[in-house]
């Protein structure tokens, strides 16, 4: 973060993790964009040891508030070289976080409570051998840019959420609540 009147550097988060004393909290954390800001907290998707979680940080100090867990990949994000190039914006309205996470899965979080209100999968899911449901999604194909859908953050109107993810030729329509 900079302070926008004199240009200069106020805090920084994440980084390479060097397993020190002095490593910037959240070192090791992949960030899928830039945080959304509302009321007195930045909401923004990270990726650690193969685990998505949703942060709120405070915007004066970059320090981590609190966070939630919303998702396990299959892969890590450090080897999937497509999936590091998606976005997963945060959205924030009526008290609700509603949060993508590149593997399949949108999650709504209470933003009082830090709760996981509901989480559902847009894409159909890998299973074991004996038919039981992960959150994975396989290492995902290179394909040209002209045959890709123009993936958008999560937009709330009224009580239903919109959404175009990256992974997923679909226009998704989902309840608020």
């Amino acid at each position: 973060a900079y302070d926008l009147q004199t240009g200069q550097p106020l805090w920084k988060v994440g980084g390479v993790n060097f397993d020190e004393p002095f490593a910037l909290p959240l070192a090791g954390t992949f960030f899928c964009g830039a945080p959304t800001p509302s009321g007195n907290e930045l909401y923004i998707i990270g990726e650690r040891d193969r685990e998505i979680r949703v942060y709120a940080l405070n915007p004066q100090t970059g320090e981590e508030l609190w966070s939630q867990q919303i998702g396990n990949p299959e892969q890590d994000i450090a080897l999937d070289m497509v999936r590091r190039w998606w976005l997963a914006r945060v959205a924030v309205d009526q008290g609700i976080l509603i949060c993508p996470t590149t593997i399949g899965l949108v999650t709504a979080i209470g933003q009082l409570n830090h709760s996981i209100l509901w989480s559902t999968r847009y894409t159909s899911s890998a299973s074991d051998e004996n038919g039981q449901h992960f959150n994975r999604l396989e290492q995902t194909s290179f394909e040209p840019l002209n045959h890709r859908w123009s993936p958008s953050a999560p937009i709330i109107i009224d009580s239903k959420v919109v959404y175009t993810p990256p992974d997923d030729q679909s226009l998704i329509c989902l309840g608020v609540i």
